[in-house]
């Protein structure tokens, strides 16, 4: 008779690696998102004067650039060099708090303040 397969409990390695895993896929996809609207606001823009919408709207895109690389750095060192069970490199901070509460902080109001609301 073969052994039942248990899920581990809540809080366990492979919790943690999947999350890990499922923000830094969610990261790309919006990342991608976002770069075929810059390409399509660059393409529709051709020609136009530098303004500061145009600046606001390469900023952001440099300060996403900027986090999706501190996101997949800290993907890598957490599954890659972590290991499947092994969490230890993925509690080490290094450049991770700056990846989602600064550039953030910094990205959403200027996106707001820059949507005429």
């Amino acid at each position: 008779m073969a052994a039942l397969a248990v899920p581990p409990p809540p809080g366990t390695a492979t919790t943690l690696v999947t999350l890990q895993t499922l923000v830094a896929y969610f990261n790309w996809g919006l990342f991608g998102v976002l770069s075929a609207q810059v390409y399509l606001f660059h393409d529709a823009s051709q020609g136009h004067p530098w303004d500061s919408r145009k600046m606001a709207v390469y900023t952001i895109y440099t300060l996403q650039i900027a986090q999706t690389a501190l996101i997949t750095f800290a993907g890598f060192k957490y599954l890659v060099e972590g290991g499947l069970g092994n969490v230890q490199p993925g509690n080490d901070p290094k450049l991770g708090y700056i990846a989602v509460p600064i550039i953030s902080g910094i990205d959403c109001p200027r996106s707001e303040l820059r949507s005429g609301c």
